[in-house]
């Protein structure tokens, strides 16, 4: 049996009291090629899609768990809403990473902590987060509003690593963003036994490295150089993917 498991939380803040809800989740029965579970960021719907107030996202959540159960306690007469509260993750087939009940208040707790550590996304640029929907990148916070309002909600964080937003609340100084408006460079993923394109790469460590089938997600580079150095590293600490995969620049 399948279920949800949530990650990680980074909101987007929109004005002075409008945020995006934001979810690092993947489910469990799915691996990517490293055998690490597969997981994503996504507009958490279930606080509401869309651009939302605190108190939105507090009255959407507490509308879809009174009405989950009144269909759970609809076969189970047993059943009050005190109990299904406290086993909220069993009913909803969703569970927090490292938890072993994931309960009502703890889903809840993510509207408080993610209000408290939400960023601008001017804030989320500058620290090599991009934002985009359906596939593509977003240049500014209005266009990212009109996205919203205008119903795409297919809403997804590209990062450089699945542990940046805990690093993005410790961080002291702003990281210098890198200019790709002269073009860029990102590495392409073949396999050497049949020839053919895998993806594009999102990241590379000494443990392995992950790909996206679309250039959209991949790890970006302002020059050729740096390009060429990040692959010959990898290939020089990983031969065992060395000898499986290529890694060409584009």
């Amino acid at each position: 049996m399948s279920y949800t498991i949530i990650y990680d939380y980074q909101f987007i803040k929109i004005g002075d009291d409008k945020y995006i809800p934001v979810l690092l989740a993947g489910a469990s029965n799915c691996w990517d090629c490293n055998n690490k579970r597969d997981r994503s960021w996504y507009n958490a719907n279930i606080y509401g899609a869309g651009i939302l107030s605190e108190q939105d996202m507090y009255d959407n959540f507490d509308a879809k768990v009174n009405a989950s159960f009144m269909n759970s306690s609809a076969s189970d007469n047993d059943l009050n809403i005190e109990t299904y509260k406290q086993q909220l993750g069993y009913y909803w087939g969703t569970t927090k990473y490292g938890s072993k009940n994931c309960t009502y208040q703890i889903l809840k707790n993510y509207i408080k902590n993610g209000i408290k550590h939400a960023l601008t996304f001017d804030e989320l640029k500058r620290k090599y987060v991009n934002v985009s929907v359906k596939c593509k990148h977003i240049n500014s916070e209005k266009e990212l509003i009109e996205k919203m309002v205008n119903g795409d909600l297919n809403l997804r964080l590209v990062l450089t690593d699945d542990g940046i937003p805990k690093r993005l609340r410790k961080v002291k100084r702003e990281i210098k963003q890198k200019d790709f408006s002269k073009g860029y460079y990102s590495v392409e993923v073949y396999e050497k036994k049949s020839g053919s394109m895998l993806g594009f790469l999102i990241r590379n460590s000494k443990f392995g490295f992950r790909f996206s089938y679309t250039e959209a997600f991949s790890v970006r580079y302002d020059n050729l150089v740096s390009a060429k150095r990040a692959v010959d590293n990898f290939n020089k600490r990983n031969l065992t993917y060395t000898a499986k995969y290529i890694f060409s620049v584009r």
